[in-house]
């Protein structure tokens, strides 16, 4: 079957002047903003899994061999009410005209692996109001493994109050709230061609190369393709081993230490969207966690008092990634995960707690009176029974050395780098950096593990600018050929 075109659009003439409605049809092809995976996620933990396939089952009312659908597979033991959800804004805005017969019903193309239970639908608006949510029979299908057309009428909604200015839409993948039986198996749905009618307020945005969205032909978020700069590589040495003694340590996620560890580690607590993963970079036991087209993810272990520690410890290496948060998270606060009280250290180029970098290792102390600190009224956070750590944000970001400490001083890295020099040593205003090779980047800490200066080189040999610095001691970390090296150094 020929795909429709999406966003077919039909004008049509009121009495009160011109009005624009369009059929708008969800086909999941390349190129297309529903046709991209970042423009999706999913909710609920055991969260459901997504991707965008080529149909594997052309039969039914489907029968392109060649044609994209949404891929959605459910564990048995996920929420009832587990689904896959747009975000904000990617598909537009629009809103439904009870006076329009396209705009009171909404068809689907589904094929399920099971027959038992009902497929639910839903918009809401920008707001995250609710238009509508259907969630009986209209979803129920004929025959399992078998494309077929199922169509909810929304007249309901079309006829609300709420019907304007509507950005999202959610698939229940199988919905029992409601007292249904138990759901006997996990189940894989497939999904196309999800149509209906309503008025177009605004487009879907168009794909940039700055719109921290993964479309177009991009291979990554705002990177790679024809149009955007290529994407950074992924990193070829793990994270430079931490230097600070076990004694002063609890690790959560590090190889370095072995004694004072958390107890219980769950690497992959629960995740939303995208691939969470461990790899040993250089083939030396050395695990490091990768989160590829991260949503939100995070680990637990038995909760632990951690308020006689002073900083939580990562290192972090982006490279599709364009920012993201990372949390501590309170066993008995409460937060609803998502609630904008949640305790978070925000990384990001401009206007977070941290300068975020893409294409090194950084290396972050974070103290813990940052989460204490946030603005969180109507809940209690402490430190005495944290966790879980949380990550959200986008793209792909790799990380190690996730631990608390007493202490922030950069651990020395004497990595063989040739040639590599940092001098004068006392030094007043200028300090110079050099290696036999290019130098790729140059960072300078305070002991505290405040980044202060940051700058990529690209020659073997460079000055920087210490004159704003305070006096006292500095760490200098450079980057040759992937390697870190890092020195002290005293500012007079």
């Amino acid at each position: 079957m020929m795909k429709k075109i999406t966003l077919l659009i039909i004008f049509l003439i009121s009495l009160t002047g011109y009005s624009q409605q369009q059929i708008y049809n969800l086909g999941f092809e390349p190129g297309t903003n529903d046709g991209t995976l970042t423009t999706w996620t999913t909710f609920e933990n055991p969260s459901p899994g997504f991707e965008i396939i080529t149909n594997p089952d052309p039969d039914g009312t489907n029968t392109s061999a060649t044609t994209k659908v949404l891929k959605l597979s459910l564990a048995q033991g996920a929420e009832c009410y587990s689904g896959v959800i747009n975000f904000h804004g990617t598909l537009g805005t629009w809103n439904l005209d009870g006076a329009v017969t396209s705009n009171l019903s909404l068809s689907m193309d589904v094929n399920r692996s099971i027959v038992d239970g009902n497929i639910g639908i839903k918009f809401a608006n920008a707001t995250d109001g609710t238009l509508f949510e259907i969630k009986d029979s209209q979803g129920a299908v004929a025959s399992a493994n078998t494309w077929e057309t199922l169509t909810w009428d929304i007249s309901e909604g079309a006829a609300s109050g709420n019907n304007v200015n509507i950005d999202q839409i959610v698939v229940f993948i199988d919905w029992r709230c409601s007292g249904e039986p138990a759901r006997p198996s996990d189940i894989e749905l497939l999904v196309d061609n999800i149509t209906w009618g309503a008025n177009k307020l605004t487009d879907p945005p168009v794909a940039s190369c700055s719109d921290g969205v993964q479309n177009g032909d991009e291979t990554g978020i705002d990177c790679g393709g024809t149009t955007c700069a290529p994407c950074v590589s992924d990193p070829t040495v793990s994270a430079p081993s931490p230097t600070i003694i076990e004694n002063n340590v609890m690790s959560v996620y590090s190889d370095t230490y072995a004694t004072n560890v958390v107890t219980n580690f769950n690497f992959n607590a629960f995740q939303g969207a995208g691939t969470i993963s461990q790899e040993d970079i250089e083939s030396d036991g050395n695990s490091t966690g990768k989160i590829e087209n991260l949503t939100f993810y995070g680990a637990q272990w038995d909760a632990l008092d951690i308020s006689s520690y002073t900083y939580v410890h990562l290192d972090y290496y982006a490279t599709t990634s364009s920012a993201f948060n990372f949390y501590l998270i309170d066993q008995t606060a409460g937060i609803p995960g998502g609630n904008a009280e949640e305790p978070r250290f925000a990384f990001s180029t401009s206007g977070g707690d941290e300068t975020f970098v893409q294409g090194q290792w950084n290396s972050v102390f974070i103290p813990l009176q940052h989460f204490l600190d946030y603005p969180s009224p109507n809940f209690t956070f402490d430190l005495d029974d944290i966790f879980q750590w949380k990550f959200d944000g986008s793209g792909t970001v790799y990380f190690d050395n996730i631990y608390f400490s007493t202490e922030a001083i950069l651990g020395i890295n004497d990595v063989a780098i040739n040639g590599y020099k940092v001098f004068p040593n006392p030094a007043n205003n200028k300090l110079t950096v050099t290696a036999d090779a290019d130098i790729e980047n140059i960072q300078v800490y305070n002991l505290l593990g405040q980044q202060l200066i940051n700058k990529n080189i690209l020659y073997n040999r460079a000055t920087i600018d210490i004159s704003n610095l305070n006096q006292g001691i500095y760490v200098v970390r450079t980057t040759v050929n992937g390697a870190i090296g890092t020195k002290r150094f005293i500012k007079q």
